[in-house]
């Protein structure tokens, strides 16, 4: 709070004796009344500002304490108490940070317009590009939203920009009201019957369970870790005897058990490299056959092989204040006396 009225006092009207002395303990710090009198005492106050911060405060604080406990206990002289922070307020303050960063590059919804904006140039100027117009921003709105979770979302919408506007460059039909449709909802459609089948077909791959038991029948969301473990690695060490010519279902079933949520990241990773190396495009986006089909059949593919922050949802100061009190919650002491207590009975 200010006060009502500015002061006027100086050092040699507004301190007294005993202030200056005490002043004048501080090291390479001298005021004199005669030199220094006549100074504002709002400029001392403000020079005292700039190095009397809390951290020093509590290093004085701390340095009382350790004397006090020296002649107290009698304790040797280089005894001194030591404040650290915990280490797990560190990890989550160096994983907000990280958090933070990569959220930083998110598209906002004032990008987002801009990107639309500068889609919708040399569009919607005939009857016939009308017809595809609204479902074309639909489908970019769509996909933004999807990738906007990704840290390559640059390199995801410059790829998706690349093939649509090929894709408008190729059309030369008008198509039926039933497939006048976003982008995603036609993937959907089209995707619906090969999602079913992949599972289908990863789920009979299973030659034993994880107990030993030969030709198991177990749904594909009840596959467990090593049991797709097992699958993922007889696809991977197989692939090279298929010289590139692969079966028409080969994609759909690496595709399936590459998204299955309990296989290893280990796993998906072998399994992925080893598709990159004979040329096995699963993803369905990566080959150049598969990048001139169009988009509604074809789309980028965005899964669990690239970095997000999705997992993290929203961090606000709720959030942010429960995990620096969880991680505040002394456990040291409670941890000690439970270790004495087993000695104890122990040794009872």
């Amino acid at each position: 709070m200010l006060p009502d009225q500015h002061t006027s006092l100086d050092i040699g009207k507004g301190l007294p004796a005993e202030d200056i002395f005490t002043l004048n303990q501080i090291p390479n710090v001298h005021i004199d009344r005669k030199k220094h009198g006549d100074y504002a005492l709002s400029d001392l106050v403000l020079e005292v500002a700039h190095f009397l911060d809390e951290e020093v405060v509590n290093r004085v604080e701390m340095e009382i304490m350790s004397t006090r406990l020296r002649q107290d206990w009698d304790l040797p002289s280089d005894f001194k108490l030591i404040e650290t922070r915990n280490k797990e307020i560190s990890h989550i303050i160096n994983e907000f940070e990280e958090v933070a960063w990569r959220m930083a590059g998110a598209y906002d919804e004032e990008h987002i317009k801009t990107l639309i904006e500068m889609f919708s140039i040399n569009r919607n100027q005939d009857a016939y590009d009308r017809i595809f117009y609204d479902n074309d921003m639909k489908s970019l709105r769509s996909f933004l939203d999807e990738a906007n979770k990704y840290d390559n979302r640059d390199e995801l919408l410059q790829e998706w920009l690349y093939r649509k506007e090929k894709e408008i460059k190729s059309r030369k039909g008008v198509p039926s009201k039933s497939m006048q449709k976003a982008d995603d909802e036609l993937f959907e459609v089209v995707d619906r019957r090969l999602k079913r089948a992949r599972e289908q077909l990863v789920a009979k791959m299973l030659v034993h369970d994880e107990f030993g038991t030969g030709a198991p029948k177990k749904k594909y969301e009840h596959l467990t870790t090593k049991e797709l473990g097992s699958i993922a690695e007889g696809l991977a060490v197989r692939l090279n005897l298929f010289d590139g010519n692969y079966p028409a279902f080969m994609p759909q079933v690496v595709k399936g058990v590459i998204e299955h949520p309990n296989l290893a990241n280990v796993d998906r990773q072998r399994l992925d490299t080893f598709s990159k190396m004979f040329e096995l495009d699963w993803r369905g986006d990566r080959l150049p056959s598969n990048k001139r089909e169009f988009l509604g059949t074809n789309p980028v593919y965005m899964g669990k092989d690239q970095t997000n922050f999705k997992k993290y949802g929203i961090i606000e100061s709720f959030e942010a204040s429960t995990l620096l009190r969880l991680a505040c919650i002394p456990y040291v002491e409670g941890l000690a006396q439970k270790m004495i207590q087993v000695k104890e009975k122990k040794d009872s």
